[in-house]
């Protein structure tokens, strides 16, 4: 596995330079956007369950006495 991906890595690099540049910027780029949506879903499910009534996870509900 770890050799066929560097034979990849470096066959790609050895040819044309304006592509591999390409394919950085798409795989950094792709990532990024993973990372945001990733960590946009999390803060927000965790405000939702911090804010929101009955969303503190311990059992009791806020304004019920």
């Amino acid at each position: 596995m770890y050799e066929s991906l560097t034979e990849f890595l470096r066959t790609a690099s050895s040819g044309n330079p304006l592509v591999w540049a390409l394919l950085i910027m798409a795989v950094v780029s792709m990532t990024s956007l993973v990372l945001y949506g990733f960590w946009e879903v999390v803060l927000r499910l965790t405000l939702y369950r911090l804010f929101t009534p009955g969303g503190s996870g311990d059992g009791t509900e806020k304004g019920s006495g």
